[in-house]
């Protein structure tokens, strides 16, 4: 793990046990860059990526003499950068990074973590709490194993934020169900072991230590600034503040709130006043900020109780609480009254003889001598624990750098805790490795491939012998390159057990391997069940230069004129805000947190938009901002409101209000019309199989064919025994097959391969694999279904309908289908042709089926916000074939009713100004589906519902 800080770059090679159900520590080695002038961490070169990559090489060095040669290959590294490297901006950290894991990946063994489980990333600040809580928590041996005991919770004190991470324990004094962590972006839920910790963990931009000194240095001078209006010959003189040490000083550089940066000399009173340094500590953290979600602990924040939740456990205090704590000779643990009394005597100064107490500690008195803000230091500390988190005198906390002569820190709590790599479980080294080849399918269509999969692969249809892992990697191969693995390892626990001595072993292997083989994989740490890589609501250096779309739930920070003009230009059907902050601005930073959350909560309804003043000089002189935080709103590209503070209830209330203007809320959700409001999940299919003898007799000497006979084999053992047991065909065969039967068999034959085809694509796994079949197979045959309409065969026209209808099962297929007009406009022209074919009844029901299916999909990402699948052009012409039918269909209830479902489902929530309504006004809807009433008596309901949104 390379822990790339701002100041240098740090190594830590941990070596673990694997052999048992959880991985043991055994050692650790650690290395960290050399100094050197300017810094030897990765931000140290914002302008040569490559020499930034280059200065972890002495740090793997290290892992290369440390890891033995036999598992490097299986030993994972990943890079986690902080803050430094985000101050550079997107641009420059995009490729300092992209820079460090091409020369892992290039130049070093060990397999870098994937970008999707944050390989080599800047660190969110959320994470890296928990991270340290982690840490913490499994050297101490409370997590990992199978029974859970109480956790300890972990209070990091940095320079700019101060951490909270705990397992809030909630119990009922009546004898009821306990009270549960609130839901919220604090909730964090972390499994490994089998076990489930929910804990609360919270990050308080702008009180961390140096912050907290800033702001009381700031709330001093004000005060001063305030008597002495008019001049400033105050500041020449010394300023007394009561947080310095009696008989100390020294200069600082403060910016007031008129945005003038002062440079003065602050100074310790005459006599000591630890208690008015503690007043200044408690207005810093505004204990009578509005709270929104309570009980909160300061600044308005929410968080359990700790004493009700969280009385007796440990606690463990790292950092600053360290720092500056431990060379003045304090034991590792101790209560916070003692550290109040510890504060007091720094506050009373040297000259008052109190510092008497520590000349028997080495260091302690040039530590004193040293920091004449150490008076300030403690007080905020003791502030924070106590007043802040609500802490009793008497409540003891514990600091360490080390536990077990492992560093404490985040950095081992950063291990992948989910994933097995090859090689590092207990089973060992694999006994052969074989090269699959290489797929160029994108990262998001695998995922959603592997998602389809959940119903087959089930933890209930394992079996060692019969369907184990070797099966699901069969079935991946096939989609992934197209071509199954070996035919020796899908049938090893075959060939094993019809030996005599396997038959003799079965029952003893199977009792005792089950549980080992079936034991639960820890799921993801991500929060909220959320990737990595694809979080919501977190800041990021966007350059709208790079990207031309604006990315839902990002505040972007533009530091260009010209960049700040295109993410307004992009709002103009919107909204935008602009928030001004400065990083001089200590209470710009507490709202930093919400505005996130509702950049999260607007997605692609609004830009939000952060203006750093400090870097973005040339939009200041534009702008003539002369306050920080300052927020601007815009709507439909006009200024709307301004207003200045770091109010977070008045920023939410301004913020909802205008994405209200901006997104009124649909007529349509004012109706109360239950069956067009829901989701339609279930499409309609046709999963019947036909007489699988005859159909193959019906294609003449195709029928012989092994690809045909290998179909059939396989949708057999599928019906017989279950998806689990039915091990896939080669697909590209079946591919290969069913494309030359359609250019070289006459059009009359073809329904019977169709129809084979059709009962097979129900499998999850084939139509996943025909999703990005690069024969275009399905394509292929919905062309050819629609050839000379009137020319198609009844039997193909049918079965082609009932296989398109079938790919609706598939979410992989069903979005191509839609979004794609490659496949949308050939599928359409298969619905409105056999939507209107009056001889054959069957044919209309399956065609509105399949336009139901259309329809349902689309409404679906509708009414969950998301854009439409289908374009605009293409609903219009599928709405007036439907509604064409509509007006002809009475015969058939099915028909009539899949109708009325895909026009109310087309036109549920469309734009009232759009080409869809246009139409439905044109053609006279309205009195379309108001003539069906009272065709079929069970459908005026719907008609009812259907007639409301065309209305």
């Amino acid at each position: 793990m390379v822990d790339a800080g701002s100041t240098g770059s740090r190594i830590h090679v941990y070596r673990f046990n694997n052999c048992g159900d959880t991985p043991e520590l055994e050692g650790e080695k650690f290395k960290m860059t050399e100094k050197r002038e300017g810094g030897s961490g990765l931000s140290s070169y914002p302008d040569d990526p490559e020499a930034a990559a280059a200065s972890l090489d002495m740090l793997l060095d290290e892992a290369m003499t440390s890891v033995a040669e036999e598992v490097k290959s299986c030993t994972p590294i990943a890079v986690k950068a902080t803050a430094g490297l985000r101050k550079l901006g997107e641009e420059k950290s995009k490729a300092i990074l992209a820079a460090v894991r091409t020369r892992l990946e290039t130049k070093f063994p060990f397999p870098v973590v994937s970008a999707a489980n944050g390989g080599v990333e800047v660190m969110d600040g959320k994470d890296e709490g928990v991270y340290a809580w982690i840490t913490t928590n499994y050297l101490l041996g409370k997590i990992g194993g199978p029974d859970k005991s109480p956790t300890a919770a972990v209070f990091d004190l940095g320079g700019g934020s101060t951490q909270i991470v705990f397992e809030p324990i909630f119990k009922s004094p009546s004898g009821g169900m306990p009270e549960t962590l609130l839901e919220g972006d604090h909730k964090y839920s972390f499994k490994t072991g089998g076990q489930t910790h929910e804990l609360y963990q919270h990050s308080h931009l702008g009180f961390g230590l140096m912050a907290a000194r800033e702001s009381i240095h700031k709330i001093v001078l004000q005060a001063v600034h305030d008597k002495h209006q008019g001049t400033k010959e105050w500041a020449n003189r010394e300023v007394q503040n009561p947080c310095l040490v009696p008989g100390m000083a020294r200069k600082v550089n403060v910016t007031l709130d008129d945005g003038e940066l002062y440079e003065v000399t602050m100074a310790g009173p005459d006599e000591p006043a630890p208690a008015q340094c503690r007043g200044l500590a408690e207005k810093l953290l505004q204990k009578e900020a509005a709270c929104t979600l309570a009980p909160c602990s300061f600044n308005g924040v929410h968080q359990p109780s700790l004493a009700k939740t969280f009385a007796r456990e440990d606690v463990y205090i790292f950092s600053y609480f360290y720092d500056r704590t431990q060379p003045l000779g304090m034991p590792e643990s101790f209560t916070i009254g003692e550290l109040k009394d510890l504060a007091a005597k720094v506050c009373d100064g040297e000259k008052n003889g109190a510092w008497k107490a520590f000349e028997g500690i080495e260091g302690a008195m040039e530590e004193l001598r040293g920091r004449p803000e150490g008076c300030l230091d403690l007080s905020f500390m003791v502030t924070l624990l106590h007043t802040g988190y609500e802490m009793g005198l008497n409540r003891e906390v514990k600091i360490a750098k080390k536990i077990g002569g492992n560093e404490l820190g985040w950095c081992l709590g950063a291990r992948d805790w989910r994933d097995s790599y090859p090689g590092s479980t207990h089973h060992g080294q694999p006994m052969e490795k074989i090269s699959m080849g290489q797929t160029q399918l994108p990262l998001e269509v695998i995922l959603e491939y592997l998602d389809s999969l959940r119903t087959v692969y089930t933890m209930e249809s394992y079996d060692l012998f019969l369907h184990n892992c070797n099966n699901f990697s069969n079935d991946f191969a096939m989609f992934l390159v197209g071509k199954g693995i070996p035919d020796h390892i899908t049938s090893l626990p075959e060939t094993v057990l019809n030996t005599p001595f396997g038959q003799m072993l079965r029952p003893q292997l199977d009792q005792a391997m089950r549980g080992v083989t079936q034991a639960p994989v820890p799921p993801s740490n991500i929060p909220n069940g959320q990737p990595r890589g694809a979080r919501t609501g977190v800041s990021a250096n966007q350059s709208p230069a790079q990207e031309a779309t604006h990315v839902p739930g990002i505040v972007y920070k533009p530091t260009k004129i010209t960049q700040l003009d295109q993410l307004l230009n992009s709002a103009k059907t919107k909204c935008a805000v602009i928030f001004f902050t400065s990083a001089t601005c200590p209470p710009c930073k507490i709202v930093y947190p919400a505005y996130d959350e509702l950049a999260a909560a607007a997605g692609d309804k609004a830009v939000l938009i952060k203006v750093d003043l400090s870097d973005a000089y040339e939009i200041g002189a534009k702008y003539q901002i002369r306050v920080t935080p300052t927020f601007w709103t815009f709507l439909k590209g006009e200024k709307e409101n301004e207003w200045t503070g770091a109010n977070e209830s008045q920023l939410r209330g301004n913020v909802n209000l205008l994405l209200q203007m901006a997104n009124p809320v649909h007529p349509h959700k004012h109706l109360r019309i239950h069956t067009l409001q829901r989701p339609h999940t279930k499409p309609v299919v046709y999963d019947k199989t036909p007489p699988l003898d005859k159909l193959i007799a019906k294609m003449g000497k195709c029928g012989s064919e092994p690809a045909v006979h290998a179909l059939k084999d396989f949708i057999v053992a599928r019906q017989n025994n279950g998806a689990i047991d039915a091990p896939l065909p080669s697909l590209p065969t079946v591919s290969k097959f069913i494309v030359q039967h359609l250019q070289t068999s006459p059009i009359e034959s073809l329904f019977p391969v169709v129809d084979l085809f059709r009962t097979a694509l129900v499998d999850a796994r084939v139509s996943g694999f025909f999703a990005q079949d690069p024969q275009h197979t399905v394509l292929s045959i919905i062309k050819k279904a629609t050839e000379g309409d009137a020319q198609v065969p009844y039997q193909l026209r049918i079965v082609t309908l009932h296989l398109a209808c079938n790919l609706f099962s598939s979410s992989m297929f069903a979005s191509k289908l839609l979004s794609d007009d490659n496949y949308a406009i050939p599928l359409l022209r298969l619905v409105t042709g056999s939507l209107l074919d009056l001889e054959h009844q069957p044919v209309r029901v399956a065609a509105a089926s399949l336009a139901f299916n259309i329809a349902a999909l689309n409404h679906s990402r509708r009414i969950h916000d998301q854009d439409d699948l289908l374009s605009e052009s293409n609903q219009v012409e599928l709405m007036a074939s439907v509604l064409e039918a509509m007006g002809k269909e009475r015969v058939s209830k099915e028909g009539l009713r899949g109708l009325l479902l895909a026009t109310g489902l087309l036109k549920y929530l469309a734009p009232e100004d759009g080409e869809l309504s246009d139409l439905c006004r044109a053609v006279g809807a309205r009195e379309i589906v108001s003539e069906t009433k009272g065709a079929f008596s069970d459908l005026n309901d719907l008609v009812k519902e259907v007639g409301q949104v065309i209305s």
